[in-house]
């Protein structure tokens, strides 16, 4: 096997990622994503013209490296000519001088012998600091959470050489001994691109503009919007779109972080790694962050005391989860977006509810992402109430009908018609959007969901509810608050809820399983 060194010239902390052999090519490079994400330098070995690993290379990498992460499946790989052990058992004796990461994917087989002594070497000297993993998300996942972790607990009271000396004239800290790396560069922009289809919001847009434009100019308050509503009803696509058209007024950051409350594969971002991502967004060393989430957020808020800041704070899982990433100082503007209501964020929060597109709206978005249904208005408007005027379901619509050049509008309502929650474009369904929202409900909030899939009916009141459910009023009351709390139902008046169609369809296709078959 042959390799080439991948590094970028900087002098940020450097990541060793284990070059372990092809069949973990997805996994090291969620790994590198990872590293890269909290601007870290990641240094790592890929196939290359090379006959043979230039093995005094990578070893000085290795060796000048700042942290090593470790990766390990099957095979305990390549032994070359003049070699006792393979290249991956000597990274990871290489290794034990550094600060390490260790992942053992869970394998579809057996391990060969000699990687599955060097795994039980790992669990004997690593005292179990070793994490399991199964899926290249979930180990981007881990990555990301274990090095932020990692750089505050080890890195966070180290000192250049220059300046790190005790007494007896040795250095000190967790980087004794190694060049200085100095801090990473600020990232002034990390806005997502903007959407060419977007369509409708004016009143939204009309009321974040102003609100944007007091806390530019004014320089007198934090303007905080909090864009609520249900799956696929667009609060990213409306936070990105309004930060663009509003990002020259905040011309000292514009920052984003996707805190994935509802993310396939991966947990909701603890406020304390999000610190470390927004801290070193903001040029800060993640060997000088402080370790907790007190110190972190007392940090974030003095460095963007007197600046015009933009942050876009996406897929929020809770209030707790959002507010220590919020600014203190006047001048900036906050867009968070979240399939709940924050009702517990400050007083200062402008709760920007989201509903589905008008159907004139809804209609044009069609038009502008599939424009050969432009000659056919009629059945275009009908595609888009097929789609319940939801944003995603449209796009996702839009996207199959451009795909499949020889289908008329009547082909694509006939397949509408008979699957439009499992339809596809891409890799996107209507209904796993709905299941990443299913399953962060509480095993009664589901049993009540699906009970509900069983009305006939457009709205229900508590009453209805509960005879349905067979549950207690009262208790009726606080799962239904519960589910429009999630934005899963509508209160269109009061204590009268409503399912959006697709929902309802959704919350039907799940009772028409398991034990609620034979009650339809």
């Amino acid at each position: 096997m042959a390799f080439v060194v991948i590094q970028t010239p900087d002098q940020r902390l450097r990541v060793f990622i284990s070059s372990t052999l092809g069949e973990l090519a997805d996994e090291r490079q969620a790994v590198s994503r990872a590293v890269s994400a909290l601007r870290l330098t990641p240094v790592m070995f890929e196939s290359g013209a090379r006959p043979h690993p230039p093995r005094d290379l990578y070893r000085a990498y290795l060796t000048q490296s700042d942290v090593f992460i470790g990766l390990y499946w099957q095979r305990y790989g390549w032994i070359g000519p003049g070699m006792d052990i393979s290249g991956l058992e000597e990274e990871f004796e290489l290794s034990q001088a550094l600060p390490r990461l260790l992942y053992v994917k869970v394998p579809a087989a057996g391990r060969e012998p000699r990687l599955a002594g060097l795994i039980a070497r790992i669990e004997e000297q690593a005292s179990g600091s070793y994490r399991m993993f199964r899926t290249a998300r979930e180990l981007g996942q881990l990555v990301r959470e274990d090095l932020a972790t990692l750089l505050s607990e080890r890195f966070s009271t180290a000192r250049p050489p220059a300046s790190a000396s005790s007494q007896n004239g040795t250095t000190t800290g967790s980087l004794a001994g190694r060049p200085h790396v100095g801090a990473p560069p600020p990232a002034a922009c990390t806005l997502p691109a903007d959407t060419s289809a977007f369509t409708g919001r004016g009143q939204q847009m009309e009321e974040i503009g102003a609100a944007a434009a007091a806390a530019a100019h004014a320089g007198r308050v934090v303007a905080i919007h909090a864009i609520d509503g249900m799956p696929g009803v667009g609060k990213t696509t409306l936070a990105v779109h309004v930060g663009h058209l509003v990002a020259s007024q905040f011309p000292d950051r514009q920052l984003f972080v996707d805190l994935h409350a509802h993310t396939p594969g991966q947990r909701p971002v603890d406020p304390t790694d999000a610190l470390a991502i927004l801290l070193a967004a903001d040029g800060v060393d993640p060997r000088y962050m402080p370790g907790s989430l007190e110190g972190r957020a007392a940090m974030w808020r003095d460095r963007l005391s007197g600046k015009r800041v933009l942050l876009i704070l996406d897929n929020a899982a809770s209030s707790a989860q959002v507010e220590p990433l919020l600014p203190g100082a006047a001048g900036c503007l906050v867009l968070v977006t979240s399939r709940r209501y924050l009702g517990d964020l400050p007083s200062a929060l402008v709760s920007v509810p989201l509903d589905t597109l008008p159907p004139a709206d809804a209609a044009a978005m069609f038009t502008s992402l599939a424009p050969r249904a432009a000659s056919e208005p009629g059945k275009v408007t009908q595609m888009a109430g097929l789609c319940g005027h939801l944003p995603l379901a449209i796009a996702l619509l839009a996207s199959l009908f451009t795909r499949h050049q020889s289908w008329t509008m009547d082909d694509l309502i006939g397949e509408t018609k008979a699957k439009l929650l499992t339809v596809r474009a891409e890799n996107r369904t209507v209904a796993a959007a709905f299941e990443l929202s299913y399953q962060y409900l509480t095993a009664a909030q589901q049993l009540f969901f699906r009970h509900l899939g069983l009305h006939p009916g457009p709205d229900i009141d508590p009453y209805a509810a509960a005879a349905l459910a067979g549950l207690p009023f009262e208790e009726t009351v606080e799962l239904l608050d519960g589910l429009h709390r999630d934005r899963l139902l509508a209160e269109p008046v009061p204590r009268r809820y409503r399912m959006h169609n697709l929902i309802h369809e959704y919350a039907r296709s799940l009772a028409a399983t398991g034990e609620f078959a034979d009650e339809q």
